[in-house]
């Protein structure tokens, strides 16, 4: 019903998720004419980054927004299995398969780090603000686009098997 500010595949193509400024995110059907399967309604602002994984051979869509809020929602129980607070929006976020990690940028200068069950294991400071983040796919490496004093345009390339270790910018 209003702005859509991210969409994702899952990785097999069977669902689309996309997140609104109307504040949920919705589930579809891509087999069936992109039928719309569920809807989330969980945030209380803007849904800004969204996805869907695979885990424990379940299907769970990860969403995040400008209420600070990140989530799990099971696709086949139809609710919120675990969310988590930040201190600040969150914008964009990026899954990583091969570690089964969740990345999510705030509108600070941190990236948080956290596993498919939504544990929060790692959190990244950097001396710039995450404005995009993206994994390899070899999911060695996480890729931060970023502003620097807001006018210079940076990416910041971190080593996943070294403890998200700044590689270069």
């Amino acid at each position: 019903n209003n702005v859509v500010y991210d969409l994702a595949f899952s990785d097999d193509g069977k669902y689309l998720i996309s997140g609104s400024a109307d504040k949920s995110a919705k589930i579809w059907q891509v087999n069936n004419n992109f039928t719309l399967s569920d809807t989330i309604t969980f945030h209380t602002n803007y849904v800004y980054a969204v996805n869907i994984i695979k885990h424990a051979g379940r299907y769970l869509a990860v969403t995040a927004g400008f209420d600070n809020k990140i989530a799990l929602y099971d696709m086949q129980k139809r609710q919120i299995v675990k969310s988590d607070r930040s201190e600040y929006k969150l914008k964009y976020l990026a899954t990583n398969q091969h570690l089964k990690h969740i990345a999510v940028s705030q509108a600070s200068k941190e990236i948080y780090i956290y596993d498919y069950d939504l544990n929060l294991i790692q959190t990244i400071t950097s001396d710039t603000t995450p404005t995009g983040l993206a994994y390899s796919d070899d999911g060695k490496q996480l890729i931060a686009g970023s502003l620097s004093r807001g006018i210079e345009e940076l990416i910041n390339i971190y080593q996943t098997k070294k403890q998200y270790q700044l590689k270069s910018t």
